[in-house]
């Protein structure tokens, strides 16, 4: 599970399980049978082994109010990953979501900009929606393009604050092939001040000004993407 906290990712993860290569350099690594940690004094990129249900909703809080410069990312280390997860929608405001990577003919991804960063179509489930539906109605409503689901890419969980409490939205991602986009247009109502389809240059260079969790689910994206080419050509 990565969660996004004020634009930091925070993988959390069973103690059990190996350390990726991404997360093998370690600024510092805490273990809390052991260590005292201070939240002020992370900096770089942390590992902090097993950290129990309590600490880690109330490090989130504090994230969440606080931001604390130079902390690049942390590895939290957890008895029971799935425990974990319950915990924290069962504390925190728990909202579904779901959005996309929409592509054409041309293989160009769709983004839009929206508060002066480049984003992807994206919004909460209406009731009773399936988030395949949810993604494929967000992306028509606040593009203007119409598409059709092809397959999930992964699922991100962020926070952000609603009336002085913490909520966390379970966003899955899905992509998506264009089926028209000759009513392509921003939805100015929500925000949304351009809607651009993006050869992989131009991308690249977008998510220079955009979100962690959103240059996160574009790299999945890409990895799959590539991993499928290789396999075709062999």
């Amino acid at each position: 599970m990565i969660l996004f906290v004020n634009n930091i990712p925070l993988n959390i993860a069973e103690n059990t399980i190996q350390i990726s290569n991404d997360f093998a350099k370690f600024d510092a690594k805490f273990d809390l049978h052991e260590d005292l940690v201070e939240f002020t004094e992370l900096s770089g990129q942390i590992l902090i082994k097993n950290i129990d249900n309590k600490n880690l909703i109330r490090f989130i809080s504090y994230l969440q109010k606080n931001k604390i410069e130079g902390l690049r990312s942390i590895v939290f280390m957890v008895s029971d990953e799935a425990k974990t997860k319950k915990e924290l929608k069962k504390n925190f405001i728990h909202i579904k979501a779901a959005g996309g990577i929409a592509t054409n003919d041309k293989d160009e991804k769709l983004l839009i900009k929206r508060l002066g960063f480049w984003d992807l179509p994206k919004g909460k489930a209406d009731q009773g929606e399936k988030s395949k539906q949810t993604a494929k109605r967000e992306v028509e409503e606040e593009c203007g393009v119409k598409v059709k689901v092809d397959k999930k890419i992964c699922t991100t969980w962020h926070t952000y604050s609603i009336k002085g409490k913490i909520a966390l939205k379970q966003t899955k991602w899905y992509s998506l092939k264009s089926i028209s986009d000759k009513k392509m247009k921003p939805q100015h109502d929500e925000g949304i001040e351009e809607v651009v389809w993006m050869n992989n240059q131009d991308l690249k260079k977008a998510m220079e000004n955009s979100y962690a969790s959103i240059v996160h689910v574009v790299k999945t994206y890409e990895a799959d993407t590539e991993a499928i080419e290789i396999e075709v050509e062999n």
